[in-house]
């Protein structure tokens, strides 16, 4: 028997079951796009999308820019296919002030909520993560980060996007603002990167955690000779029994 250091068990893929859906969880509007405009090619119907933030970029009361960066939104979220997207109008840089905002939201209706890793360089993208890490204890579904900006340490989770990164680069695009003071398609040069271990042309990295606390309490796997069981902490292994041919 031994104990085990991280009880936070994680799933080692992303295959979406029929039924399950996803919320999508960005601080600006193309924060989405840039981390995982890949994945929410390959499952709109699967995804939903909150942006957070108005995208006033620090300039309050301008109004023109904030109507601009809800319809630079609207745009890519129609080119994707996202059919449920809505955005809140919590000022930038202000994330951290409005995160009990995000307990209004319906967990209990997803099987994985996804927000930016806590690796980022910027403190809307990184405060999300730990209050959720500690709030979806009590929701059911998987804690789920993806890479905006900064390659997140620990990734558990590499999606071959290969066949939509072209399409991907064109919904960046939509966001002309952005695009056109820094080219944000240039960052699917972090997805190239994140395919050559993989073998794939362009990927995108995440990390799954559970954290429900059920999860913590009890969990089992399937290992090649049994199962291993771990029960608050304690790990106990039961060997597969010998079939006989």
């Amino acid at each position: 028997m031994q104990i085990r250091k991280d009880i936070m068990m994680a799933v080692d893929n992303l295959k979406l079951k029929a039924g399950q859906r996803c919320l999508v969880i960005a601080p600006h509007p193309d924060d989405e796009s840039i981390g995982m405009g890949g994945f929410l090619l390959q499952h709109p119907q699967e995804c939903d999308v909150l942006v957070l933030t108005d995208g006033q970029n620090n300039l309050p009361k301008n109004k023109e820019i904030v109507a601009l960066r809800h319809q630079e939104f609207t745009n890519a979220m129609q080119k994707v296919g996202i059919k449920n997207f809505w955005q809140w109008n919590i000022p930038d840089s202000k994330v951290s002030k409005n995160l009990f905002k995000l307990l209004k939201l319906p967990f209990n209706n997803y099987a994985y909520v996804f927000v930016p890793s806590p690796y980022e360089s910027h403190r809307d993208h990184r405060c999300i993560y730990p209050f959720l890490k500690f709030w979806l204890h009590f929701y059911k579904p998987k804690l789920a980060t993806y890479e905006v900006g900064v390659p997140q340490l620990k990734a558990n989770v590499t999606i071959d996007i290969s066949d939509v990164a072209d399409k991907k680069k064109e919904v960046i695009n939509e966001y002309v603002s952005q695009v056109k003071q820094t080219d944000y398609t240039k960052m699917l040069g972090l997805n190239s990167y994140r395919g050559l271990r993989k073998n794939f042309t362009y990927a995108e990295c995440f990390r799954i955690e559970d954290c429900s606390l059920l999860s913590k309490i009890f969990s089992h796997r399937q290992e090649k000779n049994g199962t291993v069981w771990t029960i608050l902490g304690l790990r106990f292994k039961s060997k597969r029994k010998k079939t006989k041919a």
